[in-house]
């Protein structure tokens, strides 16, 4: 891919919709070449702020698998893109602590891509053994969650891997670069195995502790395809600099 996805996950940030349009103002709209930068705000934010003329791409944290009906507080993948999300992360490591299950993310997975916008499949393992039998919960995560995903649909994949124990203030911080790229291998692996040749098409995104520090060499020494990122990305001057690190990438 030529660009580099940056994406930022604001989660249940901020508190109103004038901080939320000074946090847009703050990241500005300078036109990245190397990068593309999609914001996804809370889904009650995302309408006004994608009127905004700001050069972002802008996304939601979730969607429901029904397009209508009887389901209080859900959000459709048509919903979405109405308001003008082109993305959607799905299967994010907090909403698989609230219960979705893999079966859950795949339905999500489905509608969202059926609806033309472009699904993050988050995925990562809780912790790593000695005899890595991690990577068999990480294949069965990523198969059963694309459970139904046919080839026809890979144009609208990304795959986001954030691996639990990386994320968070009480985390020992991002995983290691040659970490990242070994485990990138595996799951190219798992997805060629699954769609053939056109799953090398399909953007591989780390996150977990991700700053301005490390942006760059999670890039270029973990070979990921971009980054999402969480806390940082709400305070515009530090999510800058993350997108600045990966633009000078050479």
């Amino acid at each position: 891919m030529s660009r580099k996805l940056i994406v930022a996950n604001w989660k249940l940030n901020p508190s109103s919709i004038l901080e939320a349009e000074r946090i847009i103002k703050g990241i500005g709209a300078k036109k990245w070449k190397k990068v593309s930068v999609i914001v996804c705000p809370p889904s009650v934010f995302l309408s006004k702020l994608a009127l905004k003329k700001s050069g972002i791409l802008f996304g939601v944290q979730n969607v429901f698998y029904e397009s209508a009906g009887s389901f209080t507080g859900e959000v459709s993948a048509s919903m979405a893109k109405s308001a003008g999300a082109s993305f959607a992360i799905i299967g994010h490591s907090e909403r698989r602590s609230m219960g979705e299950s893999n079966s859950d993310v795949s339905k999500r997975i489905l509608a969202t891509v059926k609806a033309d916008i472009n699904a993050i499949l988050c995925v990562g393992e809780k912790e790593r053994d000695l005899h890595g039998h991690y990577l068999s919960y990480l294949k069965a995560q990523i198969d059963e969650s694309l459970a139904g995903v046919s080839k026809s649909y890979v144009k609208n994949l990304v795959l986001a891997y954030e691996p639990l124990f990386a994320i968070g203030e009480k985390s020992d911080g991002a995983m290691g670069p040659r970490d990242l790229h070994e485990t990138i291998l595996f799951i190219r692996k798992v997805l060629h195995d699954r769609f053939g040749k056109i799953a090398f098409s399909i953007p591989i995104l780390y996150g977990g502790s991700v700053d301005y520090l490390n942006a760059d060499k999670l890039i270029k020494e973990g070979n990921a395809d971009g980054l999402l990122v969480g806390r940082e990305s709400v305070k515009p001057d530090r999510f800058l600099k993350i997108i600045s690190a990966v633009e000078s990438l050479k």
